[in-house]
């Protein structure tokens, strides 16, 4: 699929729209909330001119709207908060209903019934809060912030503990070792969702993984997570699309000040709480995930000038470790290899400022805030015997925000940002203080085609093969305008806009160590005597040993236009499209890597079924491409291979590297040929029907079927081998590029599969009422292949039959899957793919007893990891490799059709292994205490995983689905050990 068939298929269509949006003056969005509904008298007709307000003390300014000759009214661009909706029209009583919650990015629906008065009077009505959103038929989810704050979730409490109440997200310990949290789902990865605060992107330009975003949960007010069915007006992105809208201050001052802590020994040991699986050895004593924390929050907001300008600002100081889960195994490997170690842990430490101030003058509210998080951690995994891992992440992000409003038809919203968050700088690495080349240690060594691989990583030290230094910077201006239309075959929502990334940078500097020798494996001696010693088999060489490997200059321009058109008071037709114009050049060679032109079409329904609008069916599809960023397959393509390669084995252990394999250092010449032609951004095509309905109690149900086809991700092709034209037959050698060379990859699009997704997902909600609040969410989900082999794929030519997977597939980060059956052992080309874990279940739920007690709960089952398709080793000399040739072709390189790598099943998915589920469950309890005068104190006790479960979130990086490997089916990453944390926190 390529540039032309994108915009031939749509680029009509966007047009005519476009332009019809342009002639209807249509308009944006402005993120914020929203309320409708219709007036009518005692006899239920239609009431004209009555002026509908919505006030709150939480906006600067009250909201009015007048009723068309149907007696219906709209007001938008409401911030999250509980509002009172008043009515009025002379001759009838002045309605008031109090109590109103708003959500932001959500319009729900309050129908008015005016009486009749010849008296000026007031009728108040009471009754549940609207629940469900009425407007937008995708799947959408709020979390109120100080619900969130209540929640015993994670022992860090930071902002993105939220999605550990979402429905289909799927959330683990991140594989580093530091203690934070990544988060996966719907098919997805981990830095494919976005991240809005305030309606600005606040990822990191360089990784758009949330966990690379450092933020407090006390500065959170609302947040709105759409999980599917997203509109033309969010940016491009194929995962979450979250926007956190943060507290404002207001007309008086208030704050807090808190102090969490949890010290070591307040931390259980469930290494032996595994549930029984064949990576379970309970009884032989590893070490438990736990973790130290003591963090210090404060946040103050209040008026510069009452009615006209408010401040919020807020401050965490965060200093953490968390200890390595480490298995039986691996303590016992690293006992024997340096008798006396000490089991270290990783630390991390930042300082998380934030500061918002907003504002009105005359119809424009404006706003500006700033955010820093800049964090300093290191990330040593399970199987480093010694520390040699440090990372660093953030920066700063500033924003500004005009919204106006012109007259009662036309609102407009323009922002502007500039974030300067990236990796790792030159103090990242200062304490280390490390020599010589990496170290990695392996049960044995076998022969590989003409090279010798390990047969699975058990231990890493000795230094880092290289550090990275990663400044990394965007510019974002974004520009909405939404236009009211009520005379139209019904009443339209015009939308239309521009989101302009004119400058995303990324570069990375690459320093080698060791003078250019950055590795060395060596093997056991004696296999499976660790204490025996080790012999090197390996060694690489890189150089020159300091070059830029990186220098990407991208952009993205976007234009949108959409209507939400109600041809009746129960139907809600949402029609749209959005096209981004993608621009990325890479600076080292000069070369522009991609122009591409992306079309997203957007459609959707929401029917009232009853008259109250408690009760909505609602549908989508949407195409929506993956968003521009460093992490980007694309980006980082080619950066490997930017020094020479000098890799020599020793096959039997004497002493003497004989065999040697050069690889050269990319060039122009052969950057040219390294992008394929009309590459362009990754797409999922979505479908979801659903249903949503608001009970009494303030009680809403929300269930819906999804499926989504993942299309077009990154790939890689060799162009320079010469593979044969069907499978068993000899591989050519190499040369259709470069003679001198091996393996030369162009990056293409994947027209030849696809990851397919199916789901089925409820959630059901309540608000606080009756003292009680919770939240329950439901996902089952399934997945397969379509489509067949990479182009260039050895399982393609060695085992064609075995394509198909419905367990673990490949994660659709692409330039993934163009080998399937590695000459390396011990990758984590089969055993990584955490989004595609078969099901989720998720509880939260808050009660506030008598006497200033609360008592919070929250309980999740993750269904376990898959361990991926099982392979097996042929023996050496088996009559199978002779078939595809010699092992080392003419120019001296290793034929990827010799792998002795073999798929054990008819296919990738039958006899994969799954872990057992993992399940947690957390309570909090706090209380509160009056100081007087507005003063409160709450002290907080919570307890994590109070069960102590210990059954673990991913399969061993170093070949758990190798029969041959050591770590064959051994299991990582286990669930955090029971808990227990105090926060004292002081409002006044």
């Amino acid at each position: 699929m390529n540039k032309t068939w994108h915009l031939n298929k749509f680029g009509g269509a966007a047009l005519l729209v476009l332009l019809l949006g342009v002639m209807s003056e249509a308009g944006a969005q402005s993120g914020l909330g929203g309320l409708r509904g219709a007036v009518t008298d005692q006899q239920g007709e239609a009431l004209p001119g009555v002026t509908v307000t919505a006030t709150s003390p939480d906006v600067l300014r009250p909201q009015s709207d007048v009723t068309n000759e149907r007696g219906e009214y709209r007001l938008n661009n409401l911030p999250p908060g509980t509002f009172s909706v008043t009515a009025e029209l002379p001759g009838f009583a002045s309605f008031r209903r109090d109590g109103i919650l708003v959500r932001v990015g959500a319009t729900f629906a309050v129908d008015i019934a005016m009486q009749l008065s010849s008296l000026q009077e007031t009728v108040t009505v009471t009754g549940d809060s609207p629940m469900i959103e009425v407007d937008k038929p995708g799947n959408v989810l709020n979390i109120d912030g100080d619900f969130q704050r209540l929640m015993p979730i994670q022992a860090r409490r930071n902002y993105s503990d939220f999605l550990e109440l979402t429905p289909g997200v799927i959330s683990r310990g991140f594989d580093d070792g530091s203690g934070r949290q990544v988060y996966f789902g719907h098919g997805t990865e981990h830095f494919a969702h976005v991240l809005q605060l305030e309606g600005t992107i606040a990822t990191n330009y360089h990784d758009a993984q949330l966990t690379y975003v450092s933020m407090g949960a006390d500065m959170v007010q609302d947040i709105q997570v759409k999980t599917g069915g997203v509109d033309a007006s969010s940016p491009m992105g194929v995962g979450l699309v979250m926007n956190i809208v943060t507290k404002s201050g207001g007309n008086t001052f208030r704050g807090n000040a808190a102090a969490g802590y949890q010290p070591f020994n307040w931390n259980g040991n469930n290494v032996d709480n595994c549930s029984t699986a064949p990576g379970c050895k309970p009884g032989s004593g590893g070490t438990p995930t736990t973790a130290y924390v003591r963090q210090f929050d404060v946040a103050l907001g209040g008026p510069i000038k009452k009615d006209k300008v408010w401040f919020f600002g807020a401050l965490r100081r965060a200093v953490s470790a968390a200890g390595i889960s480490r298995t039986a195994t691996e303590v016992e490997r690293i006992n024997a290899y340096k008798p006396g170690s000490i089991l270290f842990n990783n630390e991390s430490e930042s300082w998380q400022p934030f500061l918002k101030v907003s504002g009105r003058a005359g119809q424009h509210d404006v706003q500006g805030f700033f955010q820093q998080d800049r964090l300093l951690l290191t990330g040593d995994r399970e199987y480093n015997y010694e520390r040699i891992q440090a990372q660093s992440t953030g920066g700063p992000l500033y924003s500004g925000k005009v919204t106006s409003v012109w007259g009662m038809r036309t609102t407009t919203t323009f922002t502007a940002s500039y974030n300067g968050k990236g990796g790792n700088d030159t103090s990242t690495f200062e304490s280390l203080g490390l020599s010589g080349p990496q170290i990695i240690i392996h049960d044995s060594a076998n022969i590989q085609g003409s090279t010798v691989q390990g047969s699975g990583r058990l231990l890493e030290g000795g230094n880092q093969q290289s550090y990275g230094f990663q400044p990394a910077s965007q510019i974002v201006v974004r520009g909405d305008l939404t236009y009211y239309r009520d005379d139209w075959a019904g009443n339209h929502q015009f939308q239309t806009g521009f989101f302009a990334a004119p400058r995303s940078t990324y570069d990375l500097q690459t320093e080698y160590v060791n003078n250019g020798f950055v590795l060395e494996e060596h093997r056991l001696l004696t296999p499976g005597n660790i204490a025996g010693g080790t012999v090197p088999f390996h060694r690489r060489y890189n150089s020159p040993v300091s070059l830029n490997t990186r220098a990407a200059r991208d952009r993205d321009i976007g234009i949108y236009v959409q209507d939400t058109w109600h041809p009746s008071s129960r139907i809600t037709l949402n029609l749209g499209v959005r096209a981004d114009f993608v621009t990325r050049n890479d600076d080292i060679f000069n070369i522009q890597r991609q122009n591409s032109t992306s079309i997203g079409p957007r459609f959707g329904f929401s029917y009232l079924l009853t008259k109250d609008s408690r009760n909505v069916l609602r549908g989508s599809y949407v195409r929506v491409h993956e968003q521009v960023m460093g992490r980007d397959a694309i980006t980082l393509f080619g950066a490997n291979e930017a020094a020479a390669q000098r890799d020599e084995y020793d096959a039997d252990g004497d002493g003497r590297f004989e065999t040697v394999v050069n690889a050269a250092a990319r060039n122009a010449s052969i950057a040219d040929y390294e992008f394929g032609d009309n590459l362009h951004q990754p797409y999922v095509d979505e479908f979801i029907l659903g249903f949503r309905k608001q009970f009494p109690g303030q009680l809403s149900l929300d269930i819906a079927g999804i499926s989504r086809s993942y299309q077009d991700m990154w790939a890689r092709v060799d162009i320079n081998g010469i593979y044969p034209s069907g499978p068993n037959q000899p591989f050519g050698g190499f040369g259709a590029i470069d003679p001198s060379r091996g393996i030369i990859f162009q990056q293409q699009n994947n027209s030849w599969s696809t990851l397919e997704y199916r789901a089925i997902e409820v959630t059901m909600a309540k608000n606080l009422s009756n003292k009680f609040q919770a939240m329950v969410g439901l996902n089952r989900q399934w997945q397969h292949f379509g489509g067949t082999w990479n182009p260039t794929d050895p399982a393609k030519f060695i085992q064609p039959g075995t394509f198909n997977s419905n367990a673990l597939l490949y994660m659709p980060r692409g330039n993934n899957e163009e080998n399937s059956l590695p000459i390396t052992t011990g990758t984590t080309v089969h055993t990584y793919g955490p989004t595609w874990q078969e099901y989720s279940m998720r509880f939260g739920g808050s009660y506030h007893a008598p006497f200033g007690v609360n008592v919070s709960a929250s309980y999740t089952i993750l269904a376990g990891p898959w361990s991926g398709p099982i392979v097996d080793l042929l023996p050496i000399g088996d009559p199978q490799l002779a078939v595809f040739g010699p092992g080392r072709t003419a120019n001296g390189q290793t034929n990827p059709l010799s792998t002795r790598m073999r798929f054990v099943n008819a296919d990738r998915g039958e006899g994969q292994e799954q872990a057992p589920p993992i399940k947690t469950l957390g309570l909090n309890f706090n209380k509160s205490f009056g100081l007087g005068t507005g003063r409160e104190a709450v002290l907080s006790v919570a307890v994590f995983n109070v069960l102590n479960g210990g059954n673990y979130s991913q399969y061993n990086y170093s070949g758990a689905n190798e029969r041959f490997n050591p770590n064959f089916l051994q299991l990582r990453n286990q669930q955090p050990a029971r808990a227990a944390q105090v926060t004292a926190l002081v409002k006044f």
